[in-house]
């Protein structure tokens, strides 16, 4: 199977899925949580993370259809998704050529409504899809094509951090200042905040990305970025047990300095107390 006209850009394609790492892996309540709100969004049964490998699509999260890790490529959804950057919206498979003979479509249950967004690594690789479906034909509002663009951003945020760790075990020198080093210059938002939610440290990614300096940051509250509505989701996920796993994952809203609202996936660690003060 080829998805791309350029056999060069697919060989790119496949290269960065394969480094990603995700495939045949086990669900992960992140992805398995970004899935379920694209579903409550788009008010939809089903809801799919799929990565789109060179002769299958792998599913690595699945709402609303039971006991599916992977499919065959022929006629699949995300394959015709990747070939743009944009959303790919079918009101009606069961009239759609392209997909009127999929086993999914077929039956009196069948899927009949398809709505993908594809996941676009920041070098431009379409790696595979964030999508919904329904048992009836339909269409999304502008609104919900919107936040299934934002959750597929956020897919891929959480899929380039899954990388950047996997680098960042080769990299991380043994000092403080190397350490240092190395965090501020990642691509991805890192911040150190006390458990009140004080920031104490954040780098430069996270600070451009609200269009500040990160001298100008420190000492803020991370609730001042988060939508109102979300902020105590987000407290509550900060409420840290000594017994407790010390990871947590979450979805979540922010605020940035134009008032856009985009969504975000993120990842908290405690760290450990220095001075008495744990960090996350």
């Amino acid at each position: 199977m080829q998805t791309a006209s350029n056999p060069f850009q697919e060989v790119q394609r496949l290269a960065r899925l394969a480094r990603l790492g995700a495939l045949d892996t086990a669900p992960e309540p992140l992805y398995d949580q970004l899935a379920q709100t694209a579903a409550s969004i788009c008010e939809t049964p089903v809801a799919l993370i799929t990565l789109v490998d060179a002769h299958r699509l792998w599913i690595k999260a699945c709402i609303g259809l039971a006991d599916v890790a992977q499919t065959s490529s022929d006629m699949a959804f995300g394959l015709h998704t990747i070939q743009s950057p944009h959303i790919l919206e079918v009101e009606d498979a069961q009239a759609d050529a392209r997909f009127s003979e999929h086993p999914w479509v077929l039956g009196p249950n069948g899927l009949r409504f398809f709505a993908g967004a594809p996941i676009s690594m920041e070098n431009g690789e379409r790696i595979g899809t964030l999508c919904v479906h329904d048992h009836q034909p339909r269409q999304l509002t502008s609104a919900q094509r919107q936040a299934l663009q934002d959750l597929a951003r956020a897919v891929a945020h959480a899929l380039q951090e899954r990388e950047s760790r996997h680098q960042l075990t080769h990299q991380l020198a043994t000092s403080d200042e190397n350490y240092r080093r190395v965090i501020e210059y990642q691509t991805e938002l890192i911040s150190l905040a006390k458990l009140d939610g004080t920031l104490t440290f954040v780098n430069e990614a996270y600070a451009a990305y609200f269009g500040c300096r990160a001298a100008d940051v420190i000492g803020q509250s991370l609730f001042d970025f988060i939508q109102e509505d979300d902020r105590e989701l987000v407290r509550q996920h900060l409420k840290w047990d000594q017994e407790d796993v010390v990871l947590t994952n979450g979805v979540n809203r922010m605020v940035l300095p134009d008032g856009n609202v985009r969504w975000v996936a993120w990842t908290n660690r405690l760290l450990p107390a220095r001075e008495g003060h744990p960090t996350l």
